[in-house]
């Protein structure tokens, strides 16, 4: 991973140790700062005269009050790790231009969602009713916290902690470990089972592959928040185990639960293990053809 070792003069020492010691600690801190936050929200007056006047928007704006408090731990272990650890803001993945990456990020995250329902599209297992009382002010409310909470996720495994860890050790040793804790962090979900932690798990390597391919955390963050979005306030299906009212459409998978993930959604089922091993099969090609063509091009000059 070129970007990654061409950055290891970045945090050296104690500094490097520190970061990475620091990461329970820090992870645990800013969890509770996170609800913290949200409580505050929930004891509002104003969210309490919400709750008389429009109850039926308090479970939405709940669950993005929820997403929007993410941005604290973002913004956590990004400026930790920009100070104590000593790294600069390109080794964690923050780099330009902005925008063009992001929205092909978005582009690829809801595409990889959506190809978890060809097979049952084909099959004729699949159904759409479209939801006509969706209130379009919630829909954007899920759109920007879902943007905030797929790039917090990105920052602290993939920015902070995978690039953290690939400065000292194996860069296949990273990848794998920040996956790992990428699925334990979902540990607490609802209806989690067995497949569901293995699914995450690739969906940590296919987030951290596409990582190091585009060694751009923008890309990588707008992938993981379109893959939320459309999957929870677009189709209706539940995001890790969570379910979201007031989606703009209800899908309906009629196969096993052991193919579609039952309660926990897509992500808990066959259906999308095939995409996700797919995407890290092509993502690994596309590696390998990104370290050949610099090899190539380094024999020539």
């Amino acid at each position: 991973m070129p970007f990654i070792k061409a950055k290891s003069s970045q945090a050296s020492g104690w500094g490097w140790m520190l970061s990475m010691l620091a990461f329970p600690l820090l992870f645990h801190h800013l969890q509770d700062w996170q609800t913290k936050a949200t409580l505050w929200g929930i004891t509002h007056p104003r969210f309490q005269i919400l709750n008389w006047t429009h109850p039926d928007l308090v479970a939405p704006l709940l669950i993005g009050l929820a997403l929007f408090s993410t941005l604290i731990p973002l913004l956590g272990f990004a400026l930790y790790g920009w100070t104590l650890g000593r790294r600069s803001w390109q080794s964690m993945g923050f780099k330009r231009p902005l925008i063009g990456p992001y929205l092909l990020g978005f582009i690829l995250g809801g595409l990889q969602l959506l190809a978890c329902l060809i097979i049952p599209a084909l099959l004729g297992h699949l159904s759409l009713e479209r939801i006509s009382q969706t209130p379009a002010l919630v829909t954007l409310l899920y759109l920007a916290g879902f943007l905030v909470q797929g790039l917090s996720e990105e920052v602290i495994c993939r920015g902070y902690l995978m690039n953290g860890l690939a400065l000292r050790f194996p860069t296949w040793l990273a990848v794998l470990a920040n996956s790992l804790i990428f699925a334990a962090m979902h540990l607490g979900n609802p209806n989690i089972s067995s497949l569901a932690l293995v699914n995450l798990t690739l969906a940590g390597l296919t987030f951290s592959l596409l990582f190091a391919y585009t060694e751009n955390i923008w890309f990588v963050g707008a992938a993981h928040s379109a893959w939320n979005f459309v999957q929870g306030p677009v189709l209706g299906i539940q995001v890790s185990g969570l379910s979201l009212p007031y989606p703009i459409w209800r899908t309906r998978l009629e196969s096993p639960k052991l193919w579609t993930g039952g309660d926990f959604g897509l992500e808990g089922g066959l259906y999308c293990l095939i995409i996700e091993v797919l995407a890290i099969l092509i993502l690994v090609y596309l590696l390998k053809a990104k370290a050949q063509k610099k090899v190539q091009l380094e024999a020539k000059s």
